[in-house]
């Protein structure tokens, strides 16, 4: 018997989260078909995505379907159980949005998010919904590095910058000016 989340197995940590899923549905009068949650080791630019297909009458959404919830396991054990909730709930919240015909981080997503116990950046949150902001994101982890030849700048990226950017003679060094086609590219790892 494990004493921390942080310690269960994928199909332990599914079941918690179906189960606070069912949770919130009664709490909250919701229903949905089940829903698919995935554990991702591969998730790195995000904690957690939803994605569902809506279901229409005519030209109106009457509610929404196959939906799957996808949660970035490496963040449990970065920040915890509580964080990994809060940010399962935040997707939970874009379901209820959904059902609701709300999309994206629109102010009905936020008063439900709010409500749910989930967390947003503090961006995303403002001022109204400070209550949920977090500062708590993944670490991508540094792969490239650009350096300038002459003032030897450097400019870390997660991912490979984009051609026609290091092909762009106008894209210049904020320090020196000298132009990006100029820097030197290292892969780090």
């Amino acid at each position: 018997m494990t004493t921390t989340f942080e310690n269960l197995t994928k199909q332990e940590i599914t079941k918690k989260l179906k189960e606070l899923y069912e949770r919130l549905q009664i709490e909250f009068g919701f229903y949905t078909d089940d829903i698919e949650i995935v554990l991702s080791e591969r998730l790195n630019s995000r904690m957690g995505s939803v994605q569902y297909l809506y279901v229409f009458d005519g030209s109106d959404i009457v509610g929404i379907k196959d939906i799957k919830v996808t949660m970035a396991l490496n963040s449990l054990s970065q920040f915890g159980w509580e964080r990994f909730e809060k940010t399962f709930r935040h997707e939970v919240a874009h379901i209820i949005n959904a059902l609701k015909g709300g999309r994206g981080h629109d102010k009905r997503f936020k008063r439900i998010c709010l409500a749910i116990g989930g967390s947003m950046n503090p961006t995303m949150a403002g001022y109204s919904f400070s209550e949920c902001a977090t500062q708590e994101y993944l670490k991508t982890e540094t792969k490239y590095e650009y350096i300038c030849p002459k003032c030897h700048l450097v400019i870390t990226r997660a991912k490979r910058m984009a051609q026609k950017i290091l092909t762009n003679p106008r894209r210049i060094c904020p320090t020196c000016g000298t132009s990006i086609i100029l820097f030197e590219e290292r892969m780090l790892k």
